[in-house]
């Protein structure tokens, strides 16, 4: 269901009649059995490991930063350098990179195979490299660079808190959100012509928030959700169609 729900969204022509179809097929499920569709078992198992590894100060270049960025969880078996073809490759083009001064590494004087590297410094490598990054270890990395970047600014000396990762955690319950009315209730998520809307998908949120946000105050204001929906609703489905 949920990879029926994903096409949806990455095909090049989308309509309403199949997100209400997507629609019908859920609205009998439990909530938990929703959410699982919704977010998907893998995405759900993915940000999890990404949350345990960003929170590292350095990693493993071939053994833990590779695997990682490839999609693979560097504590299971099968994720060897030399066991993943996508892996050797990337492996390959990085140390190419560490020699050409491209790619930062903590300690260059030891063995490749004992090279660390920052995530930080492993992700703007691969951003700037155009190596596909997972969608949830990118919006992880993106939170931990806009906040060394505000630590960093002159007469900043607000430390990373609580409320940061609030922030972050309500950015993805936003988008979760909207994609739930979108399938439960796209109907509600369209102008009269039949466009979505995030003017639309707000107040179904709202509505709910004590539902999504546990009964808290969400940290983003609705101007900030219509941006944050905007963005996800121009990534997904292109003008025109």
């Amino acid at each position: 269901m949920f990879k029926q729900i994903k096409n949806v969204f990455t095909k090049k022509k989308k309509n309403s009649d199949e997100l209400l179809q997507l629609a019908q097929s859920v609205k009998d499920m439990s909530l938990p059995e929703k959410q699982n569709t919704l977010y998907g078992e893998a995405h759900i198992q993915q940000q999890i490991l990404y949350e345990k590894w960003v929170a590292r100060d350095v990693w493993n270049l071939k053994t833990e930063g590779v695997p990682l960025l490839c999609g693979l969880n560097p504590d299971e078996e099968g994720t060897e350098t030399e066991a993943n073809q996508e892996v050797v490759n990337l492996w390959q083009h990085a140390k190419e990179c560490v020699n050409k001064n491209m790619l930062s590494i903590k300690n260059t004087e030891l063995d490749e195979d004992k090279w660390e590297v920052s995530p930080s410094d492993l992700y703007c490598w691969a951003t700037v490299s155009r190596v596909t990054v997972p969608a949830e270890l990118s919006t992880l990395m993106e939170f931990v660079l806009q906040t060394v970047k505000l630590q960093s600014e002159p007469n900043n000396t607000t430390a990373v808190s609580s409320e940061d990762q609030r922030y972050m955690a309500d950015r993805e319950t936003v988008l979760g959100a909207a994609l739930f009315y979108l399938v439960n209730h796209a109907e509600k998520c369209q102008t009269r012509k039949g466009k979505i809307s995030s003017r639309n998908i707000i107040p179904l949120i709202m509505q709910d928030s004590g539902i999504w946000f546990n009964k808290n105050e969400p940290l983003l204001n609705a101007p900030a959700m219509e941006d944050l929906i905007n963005q996800y609703i121009k990534q997904q489905i292109p003008s025109g169609n």
